[in-house]
Protein backbone atom coordinates (compact mmCIF):
# COMPACT_ATOMS: atom_id res chain seq x y z
CA UNK A 1 0.00 0.00 0.00
CA UNK A 2 0.97 3.41 -0.74
CA UNK A 3 1.81 5.17 2.21
CA UNK A 4 0.65 8.65 2.63
CA UNK A 5 3.72 10.95 3.22
CA UNK A 6 3.60 11.91 7.68
CA UNK A 7 4.29 15.48 6.08
CA UNK A 8 0.93 15.76 4.84
CA UNK A 9 -1.11 14.00 7.72
CA UNK A 10 0.14 16.49 10.34
CA UNK A 11 -0.23 19.63 8.60
CA UNK A 12 -3.72 18.66 8.03
CA UNK A 13 -6.20 21.07 9.66
CA UNK A 14 -8.16 19.00 12.72
CA UNK A 15 -11.10 19.90 14.97
CA UNK A 16 -12.98 17.86 17.50
CA UNK A 17 -10.36 15.95 19.81
CA UNK A 18 -12.02 16.17 23.64
CA UNK A 19 -10.87 18.34 26.36
CA UNK A 20 -13.01 18.71 28.95
CA UNK A 21 -13.10 20.01 32.80
CA UNK A 22 -12.82 17.25 34.97
CA UNK A 23 -15.91 16.32 36.52
CA UNK A 24 -16.30 17.13 40.26
CA UNK A 25 -14.60 20.69 39.69
CA UNK A 26 -18.28 22.59 40.31
CA UNK A 27 -17.01 25.59 39.69
CA UNK A 28 -14.60 25.33 36.91
CA UNK A 29 -15.28 27.97 33.72
CA UNK A 30 -16.44 26.84 30.71
CA UNK A 31 -13.10 25.16 28.55
CA UNK A 32 -12.77 27.58 25.24
CA UNK A 33 -13.30 25.39 21.97
CA UNK A 34 -11.40 22.43 20.85
CA UNK A 35 -10.05 24.30 18.02
CA UNK A 36 -8.36 26.68 20.45
CA UNK A 37 -6.66 23.73 22.76
CA UNK A 38 -5.66 21.03 20.41
CA UNK A 39 -6.40 19.70 17.17
CA UNK A 40 -7.76 16.30 15.39
CA UNK A 41 -5.83 13.67 13.99
CA UNK A 42 -6.51 13.00 9.98
CA UNK A 43 -7.76 9.97 10.86
CA UNK A 44 -11.04 11.54 12.51
CA UNK A 45 -11.63 14.54 10.26
CA UNK A 46 -14.92 13.06 9.16
CA UNK A 47 -15.86 12.14 12.98
CA UNK A 48 -19.15 13.69 13.69
CA UNK A 49 -18.63 16.55 16.49
CA UNK A 50 -19.09 15.15 20.17
CA UNK A 51 -22.98 15.24 21.21
CA UNK A 52 -22.29 15.59 25.68
CA UNK A 53 -20.24 16.83 27.73
CA UNK A 54 -18.12 14.27 27.99
CA UNK A 55 -16.35 14.68 24.30
CA UNK A 56 -17.50 10.73 23.49
CA UNK A 57 -17.68 10.32 19.99
CA UNK A 58 -19.04 7.81 17.34
CA UNK A 59 -18.08 4.17 17.47
CA UNK A 60 -15.44 3.16 14.93
CA UNK A 61 -17.47 1.93 12.46
CA UNK A 62 -19.93 4.65 12.06
CA UNK A 63 -17.37 7.01 12.12
CA UNK A 64 -16.06 6.67 8.61
CA UNK A 65 -19.64 6.48 6.90
CA UNK A 66 -22.48 8.83 6.49
CA UNK A 67 -25.91 8.26 7.24
CA UNK A 68 -27.61 5.96 4.71
CA UNK A 69 -30.62 7.34 2.66
CA UNK A 70 -33.89 5.86 3.56
CA UNK A 71 -34.32 1.97 1.82
CA UNK A 72 -37.36 2.41 -0.95
CA UNK A 73 -39.74 -0.33 -0.54
CA UNK A 74 -38.65 -3.93 -1.61
CA UNK A 75 -40.21 -5.64 -4.58
CA UNK A 76 -42.76 -8.43 -3.01
CA UNK A 77 -40.45 -11.48 -2.26
CA UNK A 78 -37.51 -9.87 -2.18
CA UNK A 79 -34.97 -10.81 0.76
CA UNK A 80 -34.11 -8.21 3.10
CA UNK A 81 -30.04 -7.34 3.94
CA UNK A 82 -29.63 -8.12 7.84
CA UNK A 83 -29.09 -5.25 9.86
CA UNK A 84 -25.58 -4.34 10.49
CA UNK A 85 -24.43 -5.38 14.19
CA UNK A 86 -24.42 -2.41 16.43
CA UNK A 87 -20.47 -1.80 17.59
CA UNK A 88 -20.12 -2.08 21.26
CA UNK A 89 -19.58 0.56 23.22
CA UNK A 90 -15.86 0.46 24.87
CA UNK A 91 -15.20 -0.59 28.51
CA UNK A 92 -12.85 1.01 30.58
CA UNK A 93 -11.11 0.39 34.07
CA UNK A 94 -11.47 3.24 36.62
CA UNK A 95 -7.42 4.13 37.32
CA UNK A 96 -6.97 6.35 40.37
CA UNK A 97 -3.77 5.76 43.30
CA UNK A 98 -5.72 6.28 46.90
CA UNK A 99 -3.97 9.01 47.09
CA UNK A 100 -4.30 10.72 43.87
CA UNK A 101 -7.32 13.99 43.89
CA UNK A 102 -8.11 12.86 40.19
CA UNK A 103 -8.92 9.35 38.71
CA UNK A 104 -9.01 8.59 34.71
CA UNK A 105 -10.52 5.83 32.25
CA UNK A 106 -8.05 3.93 30.64
CA UNK A 107 -8.82 1.18 28.08
CA UNK A 108 -7.16 -1.61 30.37
CA UNK A 109 -5.78 -1.73 33.94
CA UNK A 110 -2.20 0.04 33.61
CA UNK A 111 0.85 -1.37 35.02
CA UNK A 112 2.42 1.03 38.02
CA UNK A 113 5.43 1.62 39.73
CA UNK A 114 6.04 4.23 42.68
CA UNK A 115 7.43 7.40 42.51
CA UNK A 116 10.11 7.67 45.27
CA UNK A 117 11.90 11.22 45.88
CA UNK A 118 15.21 10.39 43.78
CA UNK A 119 12.83 9.66 40.43
CA UNK A 120 13.21 11.87 37.34
CA UNK A 121 9.83 12.32 37.29
CA UNK A 122 9.79 14.33 40.50
CA UNK A 123 12.91 16.49 38.50
CA UNK A 124 10.66 17.11 35.35
CA UNK A 125 7.03 17.97 36.93
CA UNK A 126 7.74 19.43 40.16
CA UNK A 127 11.33 21.48 39.44
CA UNK A 128 12.83 18.74 42.55
CA UNK A 129 10.44 20.64 45.06
CA UNK A 130 9.65 17.81 46.78
CA UNK A 131 7.22 17.30 49.66
CA UNK A 132 8.05 17.21 53.15
CA UNK A 133 8.79 13.90 55.62
CA UNK A 134 7.57 11.35 53.08
CA UNK A 135 9.79 9.05 50.61
CA UNK A 136 6.55 8.09 48.45
CA UNK A 137 5.97 10.92 46.36
CA UNK A 138 3.38 9.23 43.72
CA UNK A 139 2.58 6.36 41.42
CA UNK A 140 3.42 6.30 37.57
CA UNK A 141 -0.06 3.98 35.43
CA UNK A 142 0.97 2.66 31.78
CA UNK A 143 -0.50 1.68 29.00
CA UNK A 144 0.60 0.87 25.51
CA UNK A 145 -0.79 -1.32 22.67
CA UNK A 146 0.51 -2.12 19.26
CA UNK A 147 -1.10 -2.98 16.68
CA UNK A 148 0.66 -5.80 15.07
CA UNK A 149 -0.78 -5.58 10.78
CA UNK A 150 0.07 -1.88 11.00
CA UNK A 151 2.56 -1.22 14.02
CA UNK A 152 -0.12 1.32 14.61
CA UNK A 153 0.88 2.47 18.22
CA UNK A 154 -1.31 4.04 21.58
CA UNK A 155 0.76 4.91 24.77
CA UNK A 156 -0.62 6.45 27.84
CA UNK A 157 0.90 7.22 30.59
CA UNK A 158 -0.49 8.93 34.10
CA UNK A 159 1.51 10.78 36.82
CA UNK A 160 0.63 11.40 40.27
CA UNK A 161 2.75 13.10 42.67
CA UNK A 162 2.13 14.44 45.62
CA UNK A 163 3.42 18.14 45.55
CA UNK A 164 4.19 20.91 48.30
CA UNK A 165 1.72 23.95 48.75
CA UNK A 166 4.20 26.19 47.80
CA UNK A 167 5.07 25.10 44.40
CA UNK A 168 1.57 24.58 43.76
CA UNK A 169 1.06 28.22 44.82
CA UNK A 170 3.74 29.61 41.98
CA UNK A 171 2.20 27.49 39.32
CA UNK A 172 0.95 29.71 36.62
CA UNK A 173 0.09 29.20 32.70
CA UNK A 174 3.79 30.64 31.73
CA UNK A 175 5.27 28.27 34.46
CA UNK A 176 3.50 25.11 33.71
CA UNK A 177 4.10 25.84 30.02
CA UNK A 178 7.77 25.88 30.69
CA UNK A 179 7.43 22.55 32.67
CA UNK A 180 5.65 21.38 29.69
CA UNK A 181 7.99 22.15 26.53
CA UNK A 182 10.95 20.72 28.92
CA UNK A 183 9.21 17.26 28.73
CA UNK A 184 9.41 17.24 25.31
CA UNK A 185 12.68 18.86 24.94
CA UNK A 186 14.01 15.89 22.16
CA UNK A 187 11.31 16.22 20.36
CA UNK A 188 10.33 18.38 17.30
CA UNK A 189 6.55 19.58 17.46
CA UNK A 190 4.31 20.15 14.50
CA UNK A 191 2.09 22.68 14.69
CA UNK A 192 2.16 22.64 18.87
CA UNK A 193 -1.03 23.82 20.79
CA UNK A 194 -1.00 25.21 24.01
CA UNK A 195 -4.11 25.64 26.26
CA UNK A 196 -4.40 26.81 30.16
CA UNK A 197 -7.72 26.92 32.27
CA UNK A 198 -8.29 27.71 35.85
CA UNK A 199 -11.34 27.16 38.03
CA UNK A 200 -13.05 29.98 40.02
CA UNK A 201 -10.50 29.59 42.95
CA UNK A 202 -7.59 29.27 41.40
CA UNK A 203 -6.39 26.16 42.70
CA UNK A 204 -7.60 23.76 40.42
CA UNK A 205 -6.23 24.40 36.89
CA UNK A 206 -5.34 22.40 33.80
CA UNK A 207 -2.79 22.98 30.72
CA UNK A 208 -2.40 21.04 27.80
CA UNK A 209 0.52 20.80 25.27
CA UNK A 210 0.04 19.09 22.05
CA UNK A 211 0.66 18.66 18.28
CA UNK A 212 2.30 16.18 16.34
CA UNK A 213 5.61 14.25 15.96
CA UNK A 214 6.73 11.18 14.06
CA UNK A 215 7.72 7.75 15.03
CA UNK A 216 11.15 5.84 14.15
CA UNK A 217 8.96 4.22 11.12
CA UNK A 218 7.97 7.73 9.95
CA UNK A 219 4.58 7.38 10.95
CA UNK A 220 2.66 10.87 11.84
CA UNK A 221 2.27 10.50 15.85
CA UNK A 222 -0.50 12.64 17.74
CA UNK A 223 0.66 13.40 21.26
CA UNK A 224 -0.52 15.73 24.18
CA UNK A 225 0.15 16.01 27.63
CA UNK A 226 -2.28 17.35 30.13
CA UNK A 227 -0.98 18.89 33.34
CA UNK A 228 -3.76 19.41 35.91
CA UNK A 229 -3.32 20.37 39.85
CA UNK A 230 -5.28 19.99 43.33
CA UNK A 231 -5.04 21.02 46.59
CA UNK A 232 -2.21 18.93 47.51
CA UNK A 233 -0.72 17.20 44.07
CA UNK A 234 -0.86 17.13 40.38
CA UNK A 235 -2.00 14.93 38.03
CA UNK A 236 -0.37 14.43 34.55
CA UNK A 237 -1.65 12.47 31.59
CA UNK A 238 0.56 11.79 28.41
CA UNK A 239 -0.92 10.13 25.49
CA UNK A 240 0.79 9.39 22.24
CA UNK A 241 -0.78 7.70 19.16
CA UNK A 242 -0.87 6.60 15.69
CA UNK A 243 -3.39 9.21 13.75
CA UNK A 244 -3.80 6.51 11.38
CA UNK A 245 -6.36 4.38 13.58
CA UNK A 246 -9.58 6.04 14.51
CA UNK A 247 -9.88 3.39 17.69
CA UNK A 248 -6.50 5.37 19.41
CA UNK A 249 -8.62 8.71 18.71
CA UNK A 250 -11.82 7.68 20.38
CA UNK A 251 -9.02 5.79 23.10
CA UNK A 252 -7.63 9.58 24.19
CA UNK A 253 -11.18 11.31 23.60
CA UNK A 254 -12.74 8.58 26.44
CA UNK A 255 -9.64 9.23 28.22
CA UNK A 256 -9.63 12.88 28.29
CA UNK A 257 -13.36 12.91 28.71
CA UNK A 258 -13.15 11.06 31.93
CA UNK A 259 -10.55 12.90 34.35
CA UNK A 260 -12.65 13.46 37.38
CA UNK A 261 -11.80 15.79 40.55
CA UNK A 262 -12.40 13.35 43.20
CA UNK A 263 -9.66 14.10 46.40
CA UNK A 264 -9.48 11.14 48.89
Amino acid sequence: MKRIPAFLLCTAVLTGIAFATPAGAQDAPPIQSPNEITQQPPAAQAQQKASDASGAQQAPAAQAQQKAPAASAAPAGAQQEPAAPVPKKNTYYDYANDESEYSIKMPQAPTVKTIWATSPETKLYLDDNLPKKTSFIGEVGLYALTDMDTEASFTAKTIFLKAPDSFLATLDSAKIQAILLKSYAHKVFISPKYHYSVNKSGILKWATLSGFTVDENHQPLFTATHYLTGLHSIFVVRITFSVTNPLYNRYYNDMVGSITYSPP
